[in-house]
C-alpha cells in the first residue's frame, strides 16, 4: 500500500489534478461530495479531513506503531503523539496487559 507521503507531488500536495497541479480545498471538497453523492444511501458526515483522523485513529487503536502512522500521514511522530494521545495511551495499556498475560503463561509453564 502506498502512503500518502509517497503519493504527494514534489510540492507536498496529496490531491492534484490530472495535469499534476495542486487542487484547491474547494476542489477537493467538491470531488469528495461527488463521490459521496454517487453512492445511494451514503451521506456525508463531516469534512474530508475527518477521514484522515478516522484512518489514523483506527490504525493506532489496532496497535500500528506510531512511527508507521506518522509516515503514512506525512507527519512527525511528535504530531501524531500530540494529536492522538488518547489512542496511544489505550494501545500502551493493551500492550502492558498482553505482556502481563504472556508473563503469566510462561510462569505457569515453569
Amino acid at each position: 500500500m502506498v502512503s500518502l507521503a509517497e503519493r504527494r507531488d514534489r510540492g507536498g500536495h496529496v490531491f492534484v489534478t490530472p495535469a499534476g497541479e495542486p487542487m484547491a480545498n474547494w476542489q477537493v471538497g467538491e470531488a469528495f461530495d461527488r463521490h459521496v453523492d454517487a453512492v445511494e444511501g451514503l451521506r456525508r458526515v463531516g469534512e474530508i479531513h475527518c477521514l484522515r483522523h478516522s484512518h489514523a485513529s483506527h490504525l493506532l487503536a489496532a496497535g500500528v506503531p506510531v512511527a508507521t502512522v506518522a509516515k503514512r500521514l506525512g507527519d512527525t511522530i511528535a504530531v501524531i503523539e500530540k494529536t492522538y494521545a488518547h489512542w496511544i495511551q489505550g494501545a500502551d495499556e493493551q500492550s502492558a496487559a498482553t505482556w502481563a498475560a504472556r508473563r503469566g503463561t510462561r510462569a505457569a509453564r515453569s
